[in-house]
């Protein structure tokens, strides 16, 4: 797989009010010495908990914040200084407030003069990530969803060899963010390098290929979600829904509510599916990974 960005032990820290000394700033919070890589065409989550560094890793990929230590590099091993990274990075903040009687086409005509950009891009754009009905209305008329594919939009103008998207899923009905899933999709079918920072994992399930695990800026693992859990020694029992009466197993039942049973335990025994039988099994696998559970064992428990 082509490499589209490589970052060698990259630092950054912000600056904070130093409460000791009067008008002065100590070095604070931030990422410390990051190696990682993205591949073209791939789908990785950056997870953590709140304030581990996930928006100031993103801020630096994305050339806002300044390496303080350390390089990233492009597809040809060049080191990329910040005005570059602008260039070839799109960006999506977590929070842009769209508002106004100004329509979806004016604005992102207007981001591409102000990047010095190309208006025939805008259009484009605007057909990637399903906003043609919408691109006439006034900003204020549009949905939560309508306003993620706006800020998607504006990342897009470049057209970015990597877009880094911060909690884009965050207020989004169930449609909208399969709606979302799909245009991510797409855009990595084209080879473009996405990122998804999120704090809940069961977002990300079935939409990255990979997991970056962030701790206190510190990148503690990385890999598939299912071959981390294997790899930190986590315990994911068989899971088995199925509806109708309570089922007669020594296993554990959990009530679901509405006739519906999950049964916990081993994977299928003989002894399981004669009890299961003629009930409608609804689901079957191991338990989802949670994000607490790989922090806690790849940190040895120690909150922030």
């Amino acid at each position: 797989m082509q490499v589209t960005l490589q970052l060698e032990g990259v630092t950054f820290r912000h600056l904070v009010p130093d409460q000791e000394r009067r008008f002065r700033r100590k070095l604070g919070p931030g990422i410390h010495d990051l190696d990682l890589s993205l591949g073209e065409g791939e789908l990785v989550g950056l997870v953590g908990r709140n304030g581990a560094g996930k928006s100031t890793l993103l801020k630096v990929m994305a050339g806002i914040l300044p390496v303080r230590h350390g390089l990233i590099l492009d597809r040809k091993g060049t080191p990329q200084p910040p005005e570059a990274l602008r260039r070839m990075v799109g960006h999506m903040p977590e929070q842009v407030r769209w508002q106004g009687k100004r329509t979806p086409l004016a604005m992102l005509q207007e981001l591409a003069v102000m990047d010095g950009g190309r208006l025939d891009l805008v259009e484009g754009a605007i057909r990637l990530v399903g906003l043609q009905e919408q691109m006439h209305l006034p900003m204020d008329a549009l949905s939560q969803g309508m306003r993620q594919r706006l800020t998607l939009a504006s990342a897009m103008l470049g057209s970015p060899d990597v877009l880094l998207l911060d909690e884009p899923y965050n207020g989004l009905d169930p449609a909208a963010a399969r709606s979302l899933t799909r245009v991510l999709t797409r855009l990595a079918q084209r080879g473009v390098s996405v990122v998804i920072s999120s704090h809940h994992i069961h977002q990300l399930e079935g939409v990255v290929n990979r997991l970056l695990l962030l701790d206190r800026g510190r990148l503690i693992a990385q890999g598939p979600a299912d071959h981390l859990s294997d790899e930190l020694g986590i315990e994911r029992p068989w899971e088995t829904v199925v509806e109708g009466e309570r089922p007669e197993v020594d296993t554990e039942v959990e009530d679901l509510g509405q006739m519906r049973w999950c049964v916990r335990g081993p994977r299928m025994s003989p002894e399981l599916l004669s009890a299961l039988e003629g009930r409608e099994i609804l689901q079957h696998g191991r338990r989802k990974v949670n994000l607490a559970d790989l922090l806690d064992r790849a940190t040895g428990g120690e909150e922030e």
